[in-house]
């Protein structure tokens, strides 16, 4: 985000997926070449689990293609992910033995503007049905775009009324389809009651015109900022929030919220999971996919470098301790 990016500069810092449902696929326009570094949690060497969660591989992703980037939204593919840049331009990344591989690179063919610009695209998240459709909130229109799969077209557009007061780079920040066909939007912006953010639960696609959006407000942990949403399986769904201070430099922390506690009117706290800090590895974290594996849960999380060369691309992978979610206090 730009703000983000500005205090770096000032200061000299240094989707859901389950089995059950269709993986999405790549498509073979332009290819482009990707470099991936091991990192490690703890560069230092010590820790391996943080919260409940257990590190298992990480990456800092690199491409001398200049529209590799902004990574602000994670799906899981087949082959790979789909990321999607802030910039409008989604990033098919190809997974060869459990390491980045490729890369295609390939414009959304429709959208807000008529340029990869992010003033024009601002493209913050990713949701899909079983049928692979697609929709993408852009936050500086505050508007919400359905796709047909693969991104091949856009098929409708909406700003739902309950969005556009949101403020233009403090707006869709973050989307998640419930498995019966509602929707969950967060918006970046403070909401209604201290330390929140406004959040929609819409009984329908958004882009359709009778949809109606419940408002609710969403608790943020202190100085933190939700930047993504997926659903975890069990009736919950994780968020992923991220942080930045001139003391304290950039932090990212994973909350877990029970569906049911999204009610009209409701203020949704959830339960923080895991915390990065400096001195793990950590950057500005914003996107969030979850993959269901051999009977285990594994977490995915990509930074948005804001296609800045004080930032870098990570992406990691964490399997997460179902156990550790019912002791009584995790960070």
């Amino acid at each position: 985000m730009s703000r983000f990016l500005l205090l770096i500069v000032l200061f000299g810092s240094s989707v859901t997926m389950t089995r059950s449902e269709p993986v999405l696929r790549a498509r073979s326009e332009s290819v482009g070449r990707l470099v991936a570094l091991p990192v490690a949690l703890d560069p230092t060497g010590g820790a391996r689990t943080v919260g409940a969660l257990r590190f298992v591989s990480g990456w800092e992703l690199r491409s001398a293609d200049p529209r590799f980037g902004g990574i602000s939204a994670l799906a899981l593919t087949r082959e790979g992910f789909v990321a999607l840049s802030d910039s409008g331009t989604v990033m098919w990344i190809g997974n060869a033995r459990g390491r980045p591989s490729s890369l295609r690179l390939v414009p959304l063919a429709d959208g807000p503007g008529n340029s990869e610009k992010k003033a024009d695209r601002d493209s913050e998240a990713i949701a899909f049905d079983p049928a692979g459709r697609l929709w993408v909130t852009y936050e500086r229109h505050n508007e919400v775009w359905r796709y047909s799969p693969e991104f091949r077209r856009g098929e409708a557009k909406r700003q739902p009324p309950e969005m556009r007061h949101w403020r233009p780079n403090s707006g869709a920040e973050a989307m998640a389809r419930l498995p019966d066909g509602r929707f969950l939007i967060f918006s970046e912006g403070a909401g209604s009651v201290a330390q929140s953010s406004d959040l929609l639960l819409l009984d329908r696609d958004p882009t359709d015109p009778r949809a109606h959006a419940d408002r609710m407000n969403y608790r943020l942990p202190e100085g933190f900022a939700v930047t993504d949403a997926a659903l975890l399986g069990g009736g919950r769904i994780m968020t992923l929030h991220r942080s930045f201070s001139v003391t304290g430099g950039v932090a990212a922390s994973l909350g877990v919220a029970h569906l049911s506690e999204f009610r009209s009117g409701a203020l949704v706290a959830p339960r923080i999971v895991a915390t990065l800090r400096p001195p793990l590895t950590v950057d500005n974290m914003e996107a969030l996919a979850i993959e269901r594996r051999g009977g285990k849960t594994y977490i995915w999380i990509a930074s948005d470098d804001n296609f800045s060369t004080l930032q870098r691309t990570l992406l990691m992978q964490f399997a997460l301790d179902e156990k550790a979610l019912t002791s009584p206090k995790r960070r």
